[in-house]
C-alpha cells in the first residue's frame, strides 16, 4: 500500500515536472515570439525611418543641385555678358574709329561671347551717327566755301566798283593838296616845337613830300593836267588848328594830324597803284607809297611815345 502510495506519487511529481516543463517551454516560445515580434516591428520602423530620411536627403540634394545648376547659369550668363562687352571694348581699342568692324562677325559666335545681332546693331548704329557727321561736315564745309566764294566774288566787285570810280585827276588833287599840308604842318613844327625827336621828324617829313608834290607838278605838266597851288578847305582848317596851338599841346596835336593825315594818304595811293587808269600815274603812286607807310608808322610810334 504504502509502495503503491509512492509510485502514484512520483507519477504525479513526474506529471507535474512535465506540465511544469511544458508551460515554461510554451513560456520561452511565446517569448521568443514575442522578441522576434518586436524585433520586426522595430526593423521595420527602422527601414520606414532611413527610408523617410534618404527620401528627404534625396530631396534636399536635388534642391541643392537646382539651385547650383541655377546658379551656375547666372554666373555663366554674367560672364556671357562681361566678356561680350570685354571683347566689344578690346576690339574697339584695337581698332581705333568707332566705326572699325570687329573681326568676329560670325552670326553664329558663341553666345558667351555677347550676342552678334546686338554688337550688329550698335555697329550700324555708329555707321548711322558717323554718316551724320559726315554729312553735317560736308554741309559746313560747303558753306563756308561758299561764303570764301561770294566774299572774293564781292571784293572782286568792290576793286572792279572802285576802278570805275577810280578818277585819275580827283587823286591829282588830293595828293597834291595832302603834300602841300605835310610839309607846312611840318614847317610849323620846327619853329614850334622844342623836342627833338619832333623837330627830326618833321625835317624827314619835309624832305620826302618836297620831293614827291615836285615828281607830281613834274608829272601833272607833262599830261596838261593842272594841279592846285594851295591847300583843299579841309586841309587848310587842320593847319589853323595847328598854328593856333602851342607848347606841348601843339607838339601833341601834331602827331596826331600825322597820324590821320598820313592814313588817309597810304588809302589814297593805294587805290591810285591798283586802279588809276594812267600808268605813269600808277607808277608814281606805287614809288611813294612804301615811304608814306614809313611815315605813318614813325607818327604812330611818336604819339605812343608821348603819351608815356
Amino acid at each position: 500500500m504504502l509502495r503503491t502510495s509512492l509510485v502514484v506519487l512520483c507519477v504525479a511529481c513526474l506529471a507535474g515536472c512535465e506540465s511544469w516543463n511544458s508551460n515554461n517551454d510554451n513560456d520561452r516560445d511565446r517569448d521568443r515570439d514575442q522578441t522576434h515580434h518586436d524585433q520586426q516591428r522595430v526593423s521595420q520602423n527602422d527601414w520606414n525611418r532611413n527610408g523617410q530620411a534618404t527620401h528627404d536627403m534625396t530631396m534636399e540634394g536635388t534642391d541643392r543641385s537646382a539651385e547650383a545648376q541655377h546658379g551656375w547659369q547666372m554666373s555663366d550668363a554674367n560672364n556671357a555678358s562681361q566678356v561680350g562687352m570685354g571683347d566689344a571694348q578690346a576690339a574697339s581699342d584695337r581698332q581705333g574709329p568707332m566705326n572699325a568692324r570687329p573681326a568676329n562677325t560670325d552670326p553664329n559666335a558663341d553666345p558667351t561671347r555677347g550676342r552678334p545681332q546686338d554688337r550688329t546693331l550698335g555697329w550700324n548704329n555708329r555707321d548711322d551717327n558717323n554718316a551724320v557727321t559726315q554729312d553735317r561736315q560736308g554741309r559746313e564745309a560747303s558753306a563756308k566755301q561758299e561764303s570764301r566764294t561770294y566774299e572774293a566774288s564781292e571784293q572782286g566787285a568792290k576793286a572792279t566798283a572802285q576802278a570805275v570810280a577810280f578818277d585819275d585827276k580827283d587823286f591829282v588833287n588830293k595828293a597834291a593838296s595832302a603834300g602841300l599840308f605835310e610839309v607846312k604842318s611840318s614847317e610849323l613844327a620846327k619853329q614850334k616845337s622844342q623836342n627833338a625827336t619832333i623837330d627830326g621828324f618833321a625835317d624827314h617829313i619835309i624832305a620826302d613830300h618836297n620831293k614827291a608834290n615836285h615828281d607830281l607838278m613834274t608829272l601833272a605838266s607833262r599830261k596838261d593836267w593842272n594841279v592846285p597851288s594851295s591847300m583843299a578847305p579841309k586841309d587848310q582848317e587842320c593847319y589853323d588848328r595847328l598854328n593856333s596851338a602851342s607848347g606841348s599841346d601843339f607838339e601833341r596835336q601834331y602827331l596826331q594830324e600825322q597820324v590821320k593825315a598820313h592814313k588817309e594818304a597810304v588809302a589814297l595811293f593805294e587805290a591810285a597803284s591798283n586802279n588809276a587808269k594812267d600808268n605813269d600815274l600808277k607808277s608814281f603812286a606805287q614809288q611813294y607809297l612804301p615811304a608814306l607807310r614809313d611815315h605813318l608808322k614813325m607818327a604812330e610810334d611818336r604819339t605812343a611815345n608821348m603819351g608815356q
